[in-house]
């Protein structure tokens, strides 16, 4: 059996290497993302009744449909369009690009996992 904390370094790593290879800019769509996702939790506590009682009444209820609309937005963050046609004009990734890449991807990581 493997430890969670063995797990949760893979995935350390697991996103450190997709963000290099997906570049800062698409990186910082997601961290856009996970911050309009935190957004709309904060205005779903501040606003709507029902959000509140789940709150209160049932906790568990409350973790998956905040974990569902964290894990929601970031599937759709990461899945940015392609553009076809500016694929020729986009130059090769320059080192820093990779490096800062991971940061961003690091970033995300942790909010990620520290909103659900």
């Amino acid at each position: 059996m493997v430890s969670l904390v063995f797990v949760f370094w893979i995935l350390v790593v697991l996103f450190g290497v997709i963000g290099g290879m997906r570049g800062w800019a698409k990186e910082m769509l997601v961290t856009f993302s996970v911050i309009l996702a935190l957004t709309f939790i904060t205005l779903l506590d501040s606003y709507v009744g029902f959000f509140k009682t789940i709150k209160q009444d049932d906790p568990n209820l409350y973790f998956w449909v905040t974990g569902a609309i964290v894990a929601l937005l970031v599937f759709f963050g990461y899945k940015t369009p392609h553009f076809a046609r500016f694929a020729p004009k986009i130059a090769p990734e320059k080192y820093q690009d990779v490096l800062l890449g991971i940061v961003v991807a690091k970033i995300n990581e942790y909010l990620m996992a520290g909103s659900i």
